[in-house]
């Protein structure tokens, strides 16, 4: 497998995925996923890290795969209204500024 990640015409990729991703609760299987950043590159970032998370905890439950990820896209939905979600997603819009100017000091450096 592989993966590639093209930006187009945007100044940053907004993208995300996760490759290769073990799940707890169903042995041999792995996800692969993409997440398009149309929510933002915050919002992509906080799925590759929720959605097999929450797909795992699910599959150790006991529920089908489909059930599974179905039920993460809107666990990341609720996870994102609450004082946690809401505090996890401001440090990842910190994280992304930062990356954002460093990579604009180093093309300014160039």
């Amino acid at each position: 497998w592989g993966a590639t990640g093209m930006q187009g015409w945007r100044v940053n990729m907004e993208d995300s995925h996760v490759t290769d991703a073990p799940l707890s609760g169903c042995p041999g299987t792995r996800l692969f996923a993409v997440f398009d950043g149309h929510g933002g590159a915050s919002i992509a970032r906080i799925c590759k890290t929720k959605v097999p998370e929450i797909v795992s905890a699910d599959l150790q439950g006991g529920k089908p795969p489909a059930e599974a990820l179905t039920n993460a896209f809107h666990g990341v939905d609720i996870h994102l209204r609450t004082p946690e979600g809401l505090g996890e997603l401001a440090k990842v819009v910190d994280e992304i500024d930062q990356e954002e100017q460093a990579q604009s000091s180093r093309e300014a450096a160039e």
